[in-house]
């Protein structure tokens, strides 16, 4: 049994130190982002990206427990879309992967989130 949970996340960003960008790179305000998901000082928004999908849980039986069930958390399955609507990548896991149009992929730990902020 699959349980799907709707997935909008405020923004999922992908940071980069200052030394390897590029003076031509817009600037992205983070001021209306909660403290948890803005990039840190020192850093520098490299992408900004909405995500769109599920977030996948499954009930299964628990471990040495006969009888007794929970929910497993399986994994998200995301459209990345900038500012524009236009996809630009995707986001699954575990672990948490962030893929962009050309397959170049990044895949790192998740250290935060941010309820979704437009509804």
């Amino acid at each position: 049994m699959l349980i799907r949970t709707a997935l909008a996340t405020a923004a999922v960003s992908l940071v980069a130190a200052c030394g390897s960008m590029t003076p031509m790179m817009p600037t992205y305000s983070q001021a209306g982002l909660p403290a948890t998901v803005q990039v840190p000082a020192g850093n520098r928004v490299a992408l900004e990206t909405v995500g769109m999908g599920d977030i996948t849980y499954q009930c299964s039986a628990k471990k040495d427990m006969a009888g007794q069930f929970e929910w497993v958390f399986v994994g998200p399955d995301a459209k990345l879309m900038d500012r524009s609507g236009k996809q630009v990548g995707k986001y699954y896991g575990p672990p948490a992967t962030w893929e962009a149009m050309d397959g170049s992929k990044l895949t790192a730990t998740q250290l935060a989130v941010a309820p979704n902020m437009a509804g």
